[in-house]
């Protein structure tokens, strides 16, 4: 199906096998960023789905439009059902404001609604304009960078951009006292260990979890695919035990830039009532961010949510600075007032592939 055109044909088409090739060029014309071939074929060809979730443009024979989705399973408290996680939506910067999102869009959710998915969920940019609006895009909840300072001395200097700050020990060695005054008391039946496969304590810990959250389904397919099997990031899982039955778990990783070094939480899971796990999976974490070197923590969380709630516990604090997460209903028995309700969500900066 195309149009025709004074510059030429466009036209949309699925997938096919190899179009991975020419779609890492453009996603590096897109967003001045490369990716590998692996890292495409494993975000959006390794989970199983049931309708094609990557739809294109061409034009003159060259790929210039990519609209793809992650297939995913999400919990409810009544119910489980299929969505799709909408990520690296682009168009070659020639053919912009030619309408392809509109099209290309449009002829995706016509596939996943026809499928049975129930939603598309995402974070639109600012990029799409009136777009969003036309193409049913609805908003549904914030989320919002929390942070914390490891080497305060680190972040003043670059934020205050003085580099003779970043030098002082004594400030550091002040803040390093401080953040052992304010360590959590340790639970000692809690203990810690990192995991390298994503095992059935993940599917165990899902089970007793799932009715309390609104969520994608966390279980062990989940972690593995989305943090281990992961070609571009090394990922560490924090798993945390109670008399040999995991109680929470904690996926971060540590980015090296030019401004320094960071820890990035992609996801912190626990159930609501176990603070001393999540307590512990942060402490664990954080000193092992130390130990490397990192100058800060940062995550993303909903405001009002149990996750939210817990890293400022811990001492990290809300920034203005976030996304706002949006949803396309397929499904008009979807409860959105519920879906709504920040306090309900366990969401996390890895549920969109930004941390």
């Amino acid at each position: 199906m195309g149009l025709t055109g004074a510059e030429g044909s466009i036209e949309f088409r699925a997938y096919r096998a190899g179009d991975e090739h020419e779609l890492v060029g453009l996603f590096e014309r897109v967003f001045g960023r490369p990716i590998s071939r692996e890292h495409w074929r494993w975000k959006f060809k390794s989970l199983p789905g049931q309708v094609e979730n990557v739809w294109l443009a061409t034009a003159q024979g060259q790929l210039a439009f990519q609209y793809a989705c992650v297939p995913v399973a999400f919990q409810l408290p009544d119910r489980e059902l299929r969505a799709m996680v909408s990520m690296d939506t682009m168009t070659a910067p020639e053919h912009q404001r030619k309408g392809l999102l509109t099209q290309g869009a449009a002829r995706a959710y016509a596939a996943y609604r026809q499928s049975g998915a129930a939603f598309v969920i995402g974070l639109p940019n600012e990029a799409w304009g009136s777009r969003t609006t036309a193409l049913g895009w609805e908003p549904l909840i914030p989320l919002r960078w929390l942070s914390l300072p490891i080497r305060l001395e680190a972040v003043l200097g670059r934020k205050l951009r003085l580099g003779w700050l970043q030098s002082q020990s004594r400030l550091g060695r002040a803040w390093a006292g401080w953040r052992q005054l304010r360590r959590p008391i340790p639970d000692p039946s809690v203990s810690i260990r990192t995991v390298n496969h994503a095992g059935s304590q993940f599917d165990q810990l899902w089970r007793e979890i799932s009715a309390s959250y609104v969520s994608i389904v966390r279980d062990r397919a989940w972690v593995q695919w989305r943090y281990l099997d992961c070609p571009t990031f090394d990922y560490r899982i924090l798993l945390a035990e109670r008399a040999g039955r995991a109680v929470g778990y904690l996926a971060y990783r540590l980015e090296q830039g030019r401004a320094g070094s960071r820890g990035l939480i992609a996801e912190l899971t626990t159930p609501p009532t176990e603070q001393a796990a999540a307590a512990a999976l942060l402490q664990a974490m954080y000193d092992r961010l130390r130990a490397a070197g990192a100058d800060s923590l940062h995550a993303l969380a909903v405001p009002g949510s149990p996750a939210a709630a817990t890293y400022r516990r811990f001492g990290l604090v809300p920034r203005r600075r976030g996304f706002d997460v949006m949803i396309v209903p397929l499904d008009p028995t979807l409860p959105l007032p519920l879906m709504r309700s920040g306090h309900r969500w366990l969401m996390a900066g890895g549920d969109f592939d930004v941390v």
